[in-house]
């Protein structure tokens, strides 16, 4: 009997990445309900949240230590394996030379992009009062995908049919919260809109950039998250102490505060042994946020990465609106829904029926063998870059 559905190949790698996002998603929206209830620190000082997630990036340092140490074992036996191996020579460029001190400047734009769209965010949680901006991940999904189009990237069926699915599904959502939570009433609401519709743009391309840079600067997930740190901490620390003597830094009028250094300081002074521990627990879990992020990017493809933004935004939802039972009705079915689209997207689930299933990744890379065959001479020396890669 022929299956109308069947599930597709799922890496086991990438399970195991998106069971680490959800215990890591968990951990960070349970701290951020436990610290709304409690003292608010979040809702108080609007740079502490980006501040933690930089300190973050920079803890990467501990990961990269231990892979530097290993890659250095590594290309040790490399060059042994070089030197034993009549048929390779040793004129090419050195394998830890991959990246240059050109391409660490080159990091800078993409490193300064990330804190201008955690401007954009600080600025929306700043002018919208409640905290109830819309989720806007799916609009980064699809400018994402349109990008990839308009770049010559190769769609069937089965990705059209599941994506217009998917936004359609988000979109109607979104309407629906919208109204509910009366959002059009708010006086900013067309500044909040505006900087909704720039913060993905600029996410989308970020990601973009992010992902054309892994790829062929071969630059490691642990090495560009240390240089994230080690950038924009400083930064924000600056940005923090400018602030504080400004109308940015002052409580007389709340419609502009948005932090102050002094007031973070006392704020945490009077922090019980609970929420210290769990703060610490919070900052650990954005080390392990940033890794899992950047290496399902550098892994696989921008789209893996949505899964894990999905079950961010479900958990979100349900904790905000536990006591609306219409929204969390509303957001558990949007979630099956979209859930499903994304896994037909990625081709995990796999529909046979109506030609969905003919132009399968699967399906199509057989037809290819042959014609790879014959460039086999021509990627040699692809593989063996790839084979002896240390980042």
């Amino acid at each position: 009997m022929k299956l109308y559905i069947s599930f597709g190949e799922f890496e086991l790698k990438y399970f195991f990445y998106c069971i680490l996002f959800s215990i890591v998603d968990f951990g960070i929206v349970f701290f951020y309900s436990y610290d709304k209830q409690k003292s608010n620190i979040f809702g108080q000082h609007k740079l502490f949240i980006p501040f933690l997630y930089y300190l973050g990036y920079l803890l990467n340092v501990i990961p990269l230590w231990i892979t530097q140490i290993k890659s250095k074992a590594k290309k040790d036996s490399i060059i042994k394996d070089l030197e034993i191996d009549d048929n390779l020579s040793i004129t090419n460029k050195s394998y830890g030379e991959y990246f240059s001190n050109l391409n660490y400047l080159k990091l800078c734009p993409l490193i300064l992009l990330l804190l201008l769209i955690d401007s954009i965010y600080i600025a929306l949680n700043l002018i919208n009062k409640n905290n109830d901006a819309n989720e806007d991940e799916y609009l980064v999904f699809l400018i994402i995908f349109l990008a990839y189009y308009l770049f010559k990237e190769t769609y069937y069926k089965h990705h059209i049919i599941s994506i217009i699915a998917f936004i359609s599904t988000e979109y109607i959502k979104n309407i629906f919260l919208t109204i509910k939570h009366q959002k059009s009433k708010n006086p900013n609401f067309y500044v909040i809109s505006f900087l909704e519709i720039i913060k993905p743009i600029l996410l989308s391309i970020y990601f973009i950039y992010l992902k054309d840079f892994m790829d062929k600067k071969f630059i490691s997930p642990y090495k560009y998250n240390f240089f994230v740190g080690l950038i924009n901490v400083p930064l924000t620390i600056i940005i923090y102490f400018i602030f504080s003597f400004t109308i940015f830094g002052k409580k007389i009028d709340n419609s502009y505060y948005c932090d102050n250094i002094f007031e973070l300081m006392k704020d945490i002074k009077e922090l019980d042994i609970i929420y210290l521990f769990l703060l610490i627990i919070f900052l650990f879990s954005c080390v392990i946020y940033s890794i899992l992020l950047n290496k399902t990017i550098n892994n696989f493809s921008l789209y893996h990465i949505y899964i894990p933004f999905l079950v961010e935004q479900f958990m979100k939802g349900i904790i905000n609106e536990s006591k609306d039972k219409t929204v969390i009705i509303s957001l558990i079915s949007s979630f099956f829904i979209e859930i499903i689209m994304m896994l037909i997207f990625l081709e995990k689930i796999e529909i046979n029926f109506c030609g969905l299933n003919e132009n399968l990744k699967k399906n199509i890379i057989p037809k290819g063998s042959f014609d790879n065959s014959l460039n086999n001479e021509d990627d040699e020396d692809y593989k063996i870059n790839k084979k002896y890669s240390i980042n």
